[in-house]
């Protein structure tokens, strides 16, 4: 769920506003889930130029920490791929 809400209000903001974000972590409260909070972390895809990568972890979700985390790539266009 978390994946999907940052996806749905962040990922489509564009290459542009991802870029300004670089190794920038972000962190916000998860309007689901009262004391869950979202880390958002934007990096460079070293796998193909020109791409970003942005991971998603939902904290404090279990005892482990966390669940899994998630990404999605914003692409030069402004297009998202999961």
């Amino acid at each position: 769920m978390a994946f999907e809400f940052v996806l749905t209000e962040y990922g489509r903001r564009g290459f542009e506003f991802w870029k300004e974000m670089l190794g920038e972590q972000m962190n916000f409260k998860f309007p689901e889930e009262e004391g869950e909070q979202i880390e958002v972390m934007p990096l460079w895809d070293k796998s193909k130029r020109g791409r970003i990568l942005v991971t998603v972890t939902l904290l404090g979700h279990s005892s482990w920490g966390g669940e899994p985390t998630k990404c999605f790539f914003v692409n030069q266009d402004g297009s998202t791929e999961t």
